[in-house]
């Protein structure tokens, strides 16, 4: 739902049309280490308002629980580990080592939980760039080579399980 007294815009990061010192806060969810950094931030200073603030946050991977987590952290670093882009560290890291110039403010723990069946955590485990990148090079489903473990750990496919990933946020003053 729309707030009333904000306005939204979608632009590409380093090629945002506002006014200078316009903005109070601005944000990137899941998408700030794929930025070009330094033209990003320099669009941050140029638009953000005396005292605004920049907030970015991401999630990495999910928890379910102890039987089907190390299946998917397996899958995650060594079935397609060899096929993330470089500047996946910046999530595996949660955001910590992501170069951040501005004057850090301190963030609550945050979480998003959801209720999934395993086709749903399928599709989410098929829609990474590494998974894509896996199936182009090879020619067969990377996710084929855990499924049977997580279909076991998983148990019955319709049954609905809480999915939950922790945010990781970066927050700062700009200067």
């Amino acid at each position: 739902m729309e707030h009333p007294r904000v306005e939204y815009r979608i632009a590409r990061s380093e090629d945002v049309a506002l006014e200078p010192a316009s903005v109070d806060t601005v944000t990137a969810a899941v998408a700030v280490h794929w930025f070009d950094l330094p033209e990003f931030y320099a669009t941050v200073r140029r638009v953000s308002a005396p005292g605004g603030v920049l907030a970015v946050w991401t999630y990495h991977l999910p928890v379910i629980d102890p039987d089907l987590d190390p299946i998917l952290y397996r899958y995650y670093h060594d079935v397609v580990g060899a096929y993330w882009p470089e500047r996946i560290r910046y999530l595996e890291e949660k955001y910590v080592t992501l170069p951040f110039p501005f004057d850090e403010i301190a963030s609550p723990a945050f979480a998003v939980r959801e209720h999934w069946r395993l086709d749903r955590l399928a599709g989410f485990l098929g829609s990474w760039s590494a998974t894509r990148r896996y199936r182009e090079e090879r020619g067969e489903h990377p996710l084929d080579i855990v499924w049977p473990e997580m279909l076991a750990a998983w148990g019955e496919p319709e049954r609905e399980r809480l999915i939950m990933w922790p945010l990781y946020m970066r927050a700062g003053r700009v200067r």
